[in-house]
């Protein structure tokens, strides 16, 4: 039997350092979002959406949803990429089947399931914006991926944009005055 001794690692540390340099940093991960921020304190958002002239985003899902997955991987996190948390859209996730509580626009105890119901969600994804007491400000977006996914959700916070004030708003990475 052969036994291999390793040496101990602050004798290879150099060797690490130096394949880390050369990789170009590419062993360091930066922190992705993974998820979205979910529903808590909806009136601490409405004070944010008053404060900012920017909508909230409701991102009704169901657990397990393909297409919810997709909307939030493809649509809703790329649009917080990168942009600190000030300039981030206030998108907010809630479950339509959900059991746990959270605050209202009015600070009133709900569960998810019930925010869905008082929202009139009947399919999943669902996003609904609205303004900073909850009132909904466009036509919901309804379903999953689609040709125009993209050109619909931008449409639609630019039109809420609009409704709240004349506030720059950063959609998918690119500055409109509205």
């Amino acid at each position: 039997m052969r036994l291999t001794i390793l040496p101990p690692l602050h004798a290879a540390l150099p060797t690490l350092l130096l394949c880390l340099l050369l990789s170009g940093g590419a062993a360091i991960a930066q922190p992705v979002m993974r998820t979205l921020p979910l529903a808590t304190q909806l009136a601490q958002d409405g004070a944010r959406s008053a404060a900012s002239q920017r909508p909230v985003i409701l991102f009704f899902t169901l657990p397990g949803c393909s297409y919810c997955r997709i909307v939030r991987h493809d649509y809703l996190l790329p649009m917080m990429h990168g942009l600190r948390e000030d300039e981030q859209p206030l998108i907010r996730e809630i479950s339509v089947t959900g059991e746990r509580l959270i605050s209202r626009f009015d600070g009133q105890r709900i569960t998810e399931a019930g925010l869905a119901q008082q929202y009139q969600v009947a399919m999943a994804p669902t996003i609904l914006l609205v303004n900073a007491q909850g009132e909904v400000l466009t036509a919901p977006l309804v379903g999953g991926d689609h040709p125009q996914y993209t050109t619909v959700l931008n449409r639609m916070i630019a039109d809420a944009t609009r409704q709240l004030g004349s506030k720059r708003v950063r959609v998918r990475g690119s500055d409109h005055r509205e």
